[in-house]
């Protein structure tokens, strides 16, 4: 499934050119990856994300840094 969303733009087999969403109910995590240059990760609960954002924080994109360190540091405050 990965590599049909990742060939999408690119020369490749197989290609997925639709939408697709992971979602697991029990930890209300969806996961949707766009291409072959990213995904997003969405949680009901910042700390379902805690982990993903402690481990693969080299990967966030600069121009969005800011954005996602923020709701961290202000959930980690209260």
């Amino acid at each position: 499934m990965f590599h049909g969303i990742a060939y999408r733009e690119r020369p490749g087999f197989p290609k997925i050119s639709s939408g697709v969403y992971a979602i697991n109910p029990q930890s209300k995590l969806i996961l949707h990856m766009y291409d072959d240059r990213g995904l997003d990760i969405i949680a009901t609960n910042i700390e379902t994300l805690r982990p993903l954002f402690e481990g693969f924080n080299e990967w966030i994109l600069d121009n969005q840094r800011h954005r996602i360190e923020f709701r961290f540091d202000k959930n980690s405050l209260q």
